[in-house]
């Protein structure tokens, strides 16, 4: 059986995790690298100017976000810009500054010489994997340096239309499940193949509606067949497929073709003007009433006999943790508030109201129309029309807090979990059992130890969890200050897609990636809420209610008192974290 080094089971594990949409959101793809920031704030600076974008504040975090790539990043080529100056002009662009030309200039050229930077990217990535690190501070930079790459080159890949799912499922094809004999090199090889060799197959996408036969027989829509040319299937399809094609009273078929990268961004492609059809069908046949089946057929026409059925919905980041006892908690839970006598009405309203965006969300057809519905749902519960401050100003005040409160707690159950299935002795996994032992670096010191050789990402996460937290105080501030500042810069983002798709009616890419992030924002705002007011005491003064903004005031009051404090440690894994919905 071939074997790989600790460096190359790292990267496995890596680009695995980074396009699994169960993963962490932490240890997911991120939205943007350097180069797509440099694109965006690009854009960001152009529709400014256009005054599209009426808040300097929107310009002002997407070159905050650019600022911090260039400090850091180490492979955007710079030939005829210099880094430096570009970072000391962005520095110095204000609200009332006037002329963008020579900095706008400057991201124009970065864009032209950075043409093949996911190239750059895995030819970087092959010098990491053939200089192999011995010495222990050696290794931990090297797996920093490798873990920065495939981020960067699976961001840009979906960039390049490739979907996140498909990365997933060929990571797993080609290091998991590929004959055993296959080197890692010839593995490697192909993986690299696929991202730099790419180009658009022709798929065809059928699907199936079902209404009255009555109603199907008397209407003209030259789109809906009665059966799907026995050509486009093929000679020897799967039963299912066959299956799915016949031809039965009170059904017709839908059927496009469209170029892609891979099956599901064929089916992404093909949803838009399925969507677009239904549009114009409802305005001329308002009373025809279609049930759309919730799975497709897709079909490449260089492979027939590959052609499967796909479920339609959109695979979103996050899951959802379903079973008795998760609905029992949760309906004990909103009883409980609702009959709270000491709770505002106000505070019921809002939580059932999000609760009711959240499964509108999860049901719509259109991932616009998810996106929209969740940010409703946050909105909502962010809202105070007796407030003199915007609801989006209240959102970018309260959520950073909030989420940076458990950001620790979060982080640590999650690696708990890592610990509690890896292939280690029980001694080390044990180790786990108790949280507070995280508040230790001796803890991460012996996980590492022994996860040395059997798997490298758990080595890893201890070491940075160990230089982030146990170091000293000023790391573990740097990390959650970090983090609250990134989460602020991705809201703003998010609004401004949100004032994309409600003002211009924008098909926005890589939707789905954002409409993830957003859902578990609502979510976890969710989560917290109900935890809080289930537990949550009368006011000393009777007439007083316990509303929205004693919830969000609690937080900002602890991470003020933890702020003071320079973030105990043993505090911030006590926070208190017994409800997670969705992950």
């Amino acid at each position: 059986m071939v074997t790989q080094n600790p460096l190359q089971s790292f990267l496995i594990q890596r680009l695995i995790e980074l396009c699994y949409n169960r993963s962490l959101d932490s240890y997911r793809a991120k939205y943007l690298n350097p180069l797509q920031s440099v694109k965006e704030l690009y854009q960001l600076i152009h529709d400014w100017e256009l005054k599209k974008i009426k808040n300097f504040r929107t310009l002002e975090m997407g070159k905050r976000e650019l600022i911090k790539f260039l400090e850091v990043e180490d492979y955007l080529k710079f030939e005829t810009v210099s880094k430096k100056k570009l970072i000391s002009d962005l520095i110095t662009i204000k609200e009332d500054t006037k002329d963008y030309e020579l900095i706008e200039y400057q991201l124009y050229r970065v864009q032209v010489e950075n043409k093949e930077y996911l190239k750059n990217l895995i030819d970087r990535l092959d010098a990491e994997l053939t200089d192999i690190k011995v010495e222990e501070k050696d290794v931990i930079e090297q797996m920093i340096r490798v873990d920065v790459i495939v981020n960067y080159i699976i961001t840009e890949a979906i960039s390049l239309n490739f979907s996140k799912i498909y990365l997933h499922k060929l990571a797993q094809a080609i290091f998991k499940f590929s004959p055993s004999e296959n080197t890692f090199d010839k593995k490697y090889i192909q993986f690299k193949s696929v991202l730099l060799d790419f180009r658009e197959e022709e798929f065809t996408t059928i699907f199936k509606i079902r209404s009255s036969e009555s109603q199907l027989k008397n209407i003209l829509i030259s789109e809906f067949l009665q059966n799907v040319d026995s050509q486009i299937i093929g000679d020897n399809p799967k039963a299912q497929v066959t299956n799915f094609v016949k031809e039965k009273a009170g059904f017709r078929f839908i059927v496009y073709q469209n170029s892609a990268l891979d099956y599901y961004q064929a089916l992404k492609k093909a949803k838009s003007d399925l969507s677009k059809l239904l549009d114009k069908i409802h305005l001329g046949y308002s009373n025809l009433k279609i049930i759309l089946t919730d799975t497709a057929v897709l079909i490449s026409k260089e492979h027939k006999e590959k052609g499967d059925i796909q479920p339609l919905y959109y695979q979103i980041d996050g899951y959802y943790k379903s079973n008795d006892a998760q609905f029992q908690v949760f309906q004990d839970s909103l009883n409980r508030i609702e009959e709270n006598d000491k709770i505002a009405y106000e505070v019921k309203d809002r939580i059932i109201s999000a609760l009711r965006h959240l499964r509108l969300g999860n049901e719509a057809f259109e991932i616009e129309k998810k996106f929209v519905n969740y940010w409703i749902g946050l909105e909502y519960l962010f809202s105070n029309y007796n407030k003199d401050t915007s609801t989006f100003a209240r959102l970018i005040q309260y959520f950073p807090v909030l989420h940076s409160v458990y950001y620790v707690k979060r982080n640590c159950l999650y690696f708990q979990d890592l610990l509690k299935s890896a292939d280690l002795s029980e001694e080390t996994k044990e180790l786990g059992n108790e949280i507070l032992n995280f508040s230790k670096a001796t803890t991460f010191d012996t996980i590492k130890e022994e996860a040395k050789t059997s798997n490298p990402v758990l080595r890893f996460r201890a070491q940075r969890f160990k230089s982030h937290l146990t170091n000293t105080d000023g790391k573990r501030t740097e990390y959650l200050k970090n983090h609250k500042e990134n989460v602020e810069i991705h809201l703003h983002r998010l609004y401004r897609i949100r004032n994309k798709i409600v003002h211009d009616a924008a098909l926005i890419d890589n939707l789905e990636s954002l409409t993830g992030n957003l859902r578990y924002y609502l979510s976890f705002t969710l989560n917290k809420s109900i935890e809080y007011f289930v537990k949550c005491d009368s006011k000393p003064i009777a007439s007083k209610m316990i509303s929205m903004d004693d919830f969000f005031v609690h937080h900002q009051m602890l991470w003020n008192s933890l702020e003071e404090e320079k973030f105990p440690l043993e505090k911030l894994l006590q926070m208190e974290y017994s409800m997670d919905f969705l992950s």
